[in-house]
């Protein structure tokens, strides 16, 4: 990995499946924040293993459209098209004048399984009322059961009588809607209706090992998540049938502190309906499960819920509204206009019909379906897609009305051949991200993966079989973009490290993962930062401060907020840069970017699936047993090839690290494997294998910059120059020896740390021993030393432990090439900036007494 990685050649950060549409594209910013920096692209662009270091593909990048500037982006990109490259591996692109190259991606056939599974988690973590125990959320994520204090969920009252403990209510569980913790009854009725239709559309993508509580029991995770939700919906229907549409909850870090008054809202027809059209689509799905009992509660309690909408056709409620004296109850509104809630009606006329085949509900819906937008307007688009998605559903009941059915499939059908933010879009290329949206608003990224499903309809639906191939492409083009394949090379998924992504969502707008938060705040600046998974709200370009910003905000304090950071971005910039990753709440409000919600989730999740398969391995096969090795390679099954015992066997010189290339040798003994471990260039020779009274000598020559070397994951070198070290007997302990120059030991822990050598190993003199790399954060200045922001746009604040006489500041290129030198004379604090590009630094921070620490920086 000589080539630095560039943040203008842009790829789905997880990867693509072998047989999709692989497009990179290639960015020049012209407008924007960004709109002073150029890059240029090389005319040759190749694709290359990432582990062997072959070209897979080698070909030109195209311009698109000739060069103009888009409009939404604010630049002008190149397309380099790599769909012939389906073989199973790990890829990166190539830009071979400039030397630059992409992150790394994987090509598999399961390469979004466990993006998949992740995403599905945030609705875990999102649970009120649930003990978050280490083994499910992890050790960094644990927390005690939310809202089940006195005067809380349990023990609900209703919002205009809370003095009064005969209205308490058990209103326990549901979900956390967005970053706010209360529990709106339409919204949550709509998340389990899409978790429904996920599975209903793919069954093969849900699997029964999400690590929640109920895994392993039998039932796909997703549809244990939704039953969370439909329990919290059983628990808030009265006996007359109707039910309440809120509960306002109170917040605080982490959930568990929260110790305020819960309080509900009153019955209303939406959440009535929506709660009707969930319980009707849920009866069939668990039917199937052959969970009979419930199923037949949750057809009976839809029939009740329908019977008292009926019969109370406008009840309504604003919540968090002085008129009605809610204010503080909820924050959004969740009552629904005419319109949506003439559809909450239709949607749930449709199910109910489906799984009671009551001809009272088709006659609902055959006598009111023409009202659909899609009908009326001959239009389809992604700010409605449950209102085409009901219709839809319909043209697959069986005794459905074929007259209805085919005006439906012929609305949608022109509706996306002809309405031109969807095919015409898709096929001009209008979006030089390939994921195109007609407008880009609060929550886009909730748009985004409604239009993706749009165009995946298509094939679902057997709408047009000759466009099948380009709806699949398509909808995953909005896969992508959430990936990262964006004018921010962001992946929009909270830390997603882990799991395959180089540059993720690092905060986000939370009540729980709040800004100045110690343990969540920022990942890197935090002790944990937030959990992977969650999908932030996205590119607004609606964007804006409060009004009272900058100087009217009520007291110097809330004052110095408005200009504590800069908004822009993401004020101020072309639609698709109008994003900022922050979580800074009022007045600066970044929950208009980046505040996550189970709305935009499902949209995201229910996309996802349509290309997840439970039952392929990694090559493909279906029922396989081929699995990634420990080389990271598919191996086993029908691939041909033996999975590696050790990283010894593997190709991969680059230990998939941004540090020079690295041999590897693994010294074997019959007592077990021992690893070397070290950072940068280093050199090694076998000095002495000799006969087995004797000692077994390995010499390190290793740069100054970052250096650690450790045995088992115990430290016994923190920085040298050169240097030898020896395994004793196995009787004897582990000594580092050896004369280099500004050494630092660090001894191991007690115990012993001897290798057995054997006649025949010692007779070896190709032993080999595998040295890795790891990263570090070494300091002799003493404690106190803080290194602030990391990541970092550029800007670095150090606080030393105390002023030295003189402190010498050194950054580092991942290679060791010195890009930054500084000198500073009695200083406490320094404060740095540097233009180097986005990658991975090494500052070097040394006193006059000698003493010195590394840190990794993070340039974003």
């Amino acid at each position: 990995m000589a080539q630095t990685i560039s943040r203008f050649i842009i790829v789905d950060q997880f990867g693509y499946l072998p047989d999709a549409q692989k497009i990179a594209v290639i960015k020049d910013p012209q407008v924007g924040f960004d709109a002073d920096e150029s890059f240029t692209p090389g005319t040759n662009y190749a694709v290359v293993n990432a582990i062997t270091g072959e070209h897979a593909m080698s070909g030109k990048p195209m311009s698109w459209k000739s060069g103009a500037t888009d409009e939404s982006s604010g630049d002008k990109a190149w397309h380099f098209d790599f769909s012939p490259v389906s073989e199973i591996g790990r890829y990166y692109i190539l830009d071979l004048e400039n030397n630059v190259r992409s992150f790394e991606f994987e090509i598999s056939p399961i390469v979004y399984n466990e993006v998949l599974r992740q995403a599905m988690r945030m609705f875990f973590y999102q649970r009120a009322g649930c003990d978050k125990d280490a083994r499910f959320a992890g050790a960094a994520w644990a927390d005690g059961a939310s809202h089940i204090g006195p005067l809380q969920d349990r023990n609900c009252r209703l919002f205009s009588d809370r003095n009064n403990p005969a209205t308490e209510r058990d209103l326990s569980g549901g979900w956390y809607d967005a970053g706010d913790f209360n529990k709106y009854t339409n919204w949550t009725a709509n998340y389990v209706v899409e978790m429904m239709k996920a599975w209903l559309e793919k069954p093969s993508a849900w699997a029964d090992n999400y690590n929640i509580p109920e895994s392993g029991n039998g039932i796909p995770d997703l549809l244990d998540e939704a039953k969370w939700g439909i329990d919290f919906l059983l628990r808030l229907q009265e006996p007359h049938g109707g039910v309440l549409c809120i509960v306002g909850e109170s917040h605080a870090s982490p959930p568990s502190s929260a110790t305020g008054q819960s309080l509900y809202g009153p019955a209303t027809t939406s959440s009535t309906l929506n709660t009707a059209a969930a319980f009707a689509i849920s009866s069939k799905v668990f039917r199937a499960m052959n969970m009979i009992p419930y199923a037949d509660t949750l057809t009976a309690r839809a029939v009740k819920a329908w019977n008292w909408a009926e019969a109370n056709p406008a009840v309504i409620f604003n919540n968090n509204s002085a008129e009605n004296n809610s204010l503080g109850v909820g924050a959004g509104n969740q009552e629904e206009d005419d319109y949506t809630r003439f559809i909450s009606k239709l949607e749930a006329s449709c199910f109910l019909f489906d799984v009671t085949n009551d001809i009272n509900y088709r006659n609902y819906f055959d006598g009111n379906y023409q009202n659909v937008h899609l009908i009326t307007w001959s239009f389809a688009y992604p700010y409605e897609p449950i209102a085409q998605d009901l219709l839809l559903y319909y043209t697959q009941l069986q005794n459905a009305a074929s007259s209805v059915t085919n005006q439906i499939l012929n609305a949608y059908r022109n509706a996306m051949t002809n309405n031109a933010d969807n095919f015409p879009a898709w096929y001009a290329v209008k979006d030089p991200y390939r994921a195109h949206l007609g407008a880009y608003t609060w929550g886009s990224n909730a748009q985004k993966g409604a239009q993706g499903s749009m165009y995946y309809n298509m094939k679902y639906y057997g709408l047009n079989p000759s466009k099948d191939k380009d709806a699949e492409d398509a909808a995953q083009g909005y896969l992508h973009y959430i990936h990262g394949v964006n004018p921010i090379n962001m992946v929009y998924l909270s830390n997603m490290y882990a799991f395959g992504g180089d540059n993720t969502v690092n905060e986000f707008y939370h009540t729980w993962f709040c800004d100045g938060s110690a343990k969540w705040d920022r990942i890197g600046k935090s002790l944990y930062g937030p959990p992977p998974g969650f999908l932030t709200g996205g590119a607004n370009p609606g964007y804006d401060w409060a009004g009272c910003c900058p100087g009217g905000c009520g007291s110097p304090a809330n004052n110095a907020v408005c200009l504590s950071e800069s908004i822009t971005p993401p004020k101020n910039q072309p639609k698709q840069k109008s994003y900022k990753d922050f979580n800074t709440s009022w007045p600066l409000n970044s929950w208009e970017i980046t505040e996550n919600s189970c709305g935009y989730q499902v949209n995201y999740i229910r996309l996802l699936s349509k290309f997840v398969d439970i039952h392929l391995d990694c090559h493909g096969d279906s029922a396989g047993i081929a699995y990634p090795d420990t080389c990271g390679i598919c191996s086993g099954g029908n691939t041909g090839r033996i999975p590696a015992a050790n990283s010894c066997e593997c190709p991969d010189f680059k230990r998939k690290a941004v540090l020079n290339p690295t041999a590897c040798r693994q010294f074997v003994s019959p007592s077990g494997n021992y690893t070397w471990q070290a950072t940068g260039a280093y050199s090694d020779t076998i000095t002495s294998v000799a006969g087995c009274d004797s000692i077994l000598t390995i010499n390190l020559t290793i740069p100054e910059i970052n250096t650690i070397v450790s045995l088992d994951g115990q430290t016994l070198i923190a920085e040298a120059t050169a240097a030898s070290f020896r395994w004793l007997e196995c009787n004897e302990s582990y000594t580092p020896i050896g004369d280099a120059t500004d050494q630092s030991f660090t001894p191991p822990a007690s115990g012993s740390y001897a290798v057995e050598i054997s006649q025949q190993d010692c007779l070896d003199t190709s032993a080999c021993y595998d040295v890795n790399i790891i990263s570090m954060v070494y300091n002799t200045l003493g404690d106190g030393l803080i290194v602030y922001p990391n990541p970092t746009a550029g800007n670095i604040s150090i606080k030393l432990p105390e002023a030295y006489e003189n402190s010498k500041i050194e950054l580092a290129d991942p290679n060791g090439k010195i890009v930054m030198k500084e000198d500073f004379a009695q200083k406490k604090e320094i404060s740095l900036s540097f233009t180097e590009p986005p990658g991975i630094y090494y500052l070097t921070i040394r006193n006059n007494l000698n003493q010195k620490a590394v840190v990794k920086i993070i340039r974003e």
